[in-house]
């Protein structure tokens, strides 16, 4: 059992005259036994989860008739400020039997109930339906005695007017609501009602953000008709190019040619490889025999034979199936060793990725001076600003009398001239293949695909920026 902090929020402190309440707890995990007008001990098992965090709403029901509107008002805003992932579990006596025609309440009760349902009973029915919320002590099969909890002072007839609820959805975790008859000597005319919930809470994981840029399918620039098509889609893309400044100019050359890749090229789809792939056919093809099998057996149930040809059909399928998987893990492995042994570490570790999938990387915290956790994307970026910025912008130690006694080289004047068309062929083909893409999403190997078309352009741009400015875009990288 693990420790848990329960914190009660009373919602109208004006309400707590009676002591009818309801118990709505918003999270967790829990085990709640209850007595009549109070929720007498709370405790949480919290299942694979850290921290197990319990904040109770209570609700504090007005004896008199005519304040039932105010009553239910406030429990209807209780239960649609509870976000809908959370866990609700309602305890509490409001005085309303709400009966056993669980035909028109169909997913409210269930048809274990007991008696006739009042006007009170039929309020929180009408609120348990808007809320899809269902009563738990009409889901059991027991004795009338483990389900009723109080006795009318003048018929001595047996009611159950103190209830658990929980949402629709959890109904799998409640294991049992019963009334413990052995309590019926404690300080209250109200028998204990206990119930067993099971509750599995996630941990939460930290998402993955959105891939902002695509990643091509630079496969297809292998063959020399996709590559033809992209250098013609690429022309006509650049036709279009305003070059009113360097901004702009740069901008249009960008767009086309992620236009070009986008019609050409399209993203790249991740193929994950399993055992099962490769051995689908024969898989489907010993799976349809088993259904027949199945099938002729079931058309004569009572057929020792045709059962023991069905079970040995099955355990030749699952046999076979396995030995497909084994032997599917063998092959990867000794191929990958193989890579592995061979120094071929890209290669390596593709094989590997394809085999297991990318790995999902959240944001990554850093801490700041005074030990803050940044998990925002600004805060992380203003956080490394501020490292660098100290890092690097430091007062130097340097002898001035140490520079002037350098020996002065000759200026070299060519570096001075604007890119030649051969320059820019020799810096694409230098630079290499296979790498992550730049910011903007475009690769070395579109760059070396697109031909001569784009080199002119390129020096057209890198003329301006030579003589101007860089554009605005390459300042903030």
């Amino acid at each position: 059992m693990s420790s848990s902090r329960a914190n009660g929020h009373p919602l109208q402190q004006n309400l707590s005259s009676s002591r009818r309440g309801i118990l709505a707890i918003g999270t967790r995990t829990c085990d709640v036994k209850h007595r009549g007008n109070f929720a007498v001990q709370l405790c949480t098992h919290v299942k694979n989860s850290r921290t197990g965090c319990t904040r109770p709403i209570v609700l504090r029901r007005l004896a008199e008739p005519e304040d039932n509107e105010i009553f239910y008002s406030i429990f209807d805003s209780v239960l649609t400020q509870i976000l809908s992932n959370h866990k609700i579990i309602l305890l509490g006596d409001v005085n309303a039997r709400v009966g056993r025609d669980h035909s028109v309440w169909e997913n409210v009760i269930r048809k274990e109930g007991v008696g006739n349902a009042n006007s009170n009973g039929i309020q929180l029915l009408t609120k348990c339906a808007e809320h899809q919320l269902v009563i738990t002590n009409t889901l059991f099969r027991q004795k009338n005695r483990n389900k009723t909890s109080w006795t009318h002072p003048r018929s001595h007839h047996w009611h159950m007017i103190d209830y658990v609820i929980v949402r629709c959805c959890d109904i799998k975790y409640v294991l049992i609501t019963k009334t413990m008859t052995s309590s019926d000597e404690c300080w209250t005319d109200h028998r204990l009602v206990r119930s067993s919930v099971s509750f599995f809470i996630r941990i939460k994981q930290r998402m993955t953000p959105k891939r902002q840029r695509p990643k091509y399918n630079l496969g297809k620039l292998d063959h020399p008709e996709k590559q033809a098509e992209f250098q013609s889609k690429l022309t006509a893309a650049l036709l279009h190019v305003d070059d009113i400044d360097v901004d702009c100019l740069w901008e249009g050359l960008k767009t086309a040619i992620k236009t070009a890749c986008d019609e050409t090229l399209g993203s790249q789809k991740w193929c994950h490889q399993d055992w099962f792939d490769n051995n689908d056919a024969e898989i489907e093809h010993m799976i349809a025999e088993k259904r027949k099998i199945l099938s002729v057996w079931q058309n004569e149930i009572s057929n020792a034979i045709k059962k023991h040809q069905y079970h040995e059909m099955r355990s030749k399928v699952q046999r076979r199936v396995r030995e497909m998987e084994n032997s599917w893990w063998i092959q990867k492995a000794q191929e990958i060793q193989a890579l592995s042994d061979s120094n071929s570490s890209k290669a390596f570790f593709e094989a590997t990725k394809k085999i297991y999938g990318p790995t999902s990387q959240g944001v990554r915290p850093v801490a700041g001076k005074d030990g803050t956790l940044y998990k925002d994307l600004a805060g992380i970026r203003d956080r490394w600003k501020e490292h660098f910025c100290k890092l690097l912008n430091q007062t130097p130690l340097v002898n001035i009398d140490s520079i002037a006694n350098l020996p002065q080289l000759s200026v070299k004047s060519h570096l001075d001239e604007t890119p030649t068309l051969e320059d820019i062929a020799t810096a694409i083909g230098a630079m290499k293949k296979g790498k992550a893409a730049s910011p903007d999403g475009i690769s070395a190997e579109a760059y070396e695909a697109a031909g001569p078309v784009l080199i002119e352009k390129l020096q057209v741009l890198f003329t301006r920026i030579w003589d101007e400015e860089l554009p605005a875009i390459f300042k903030m990288l």
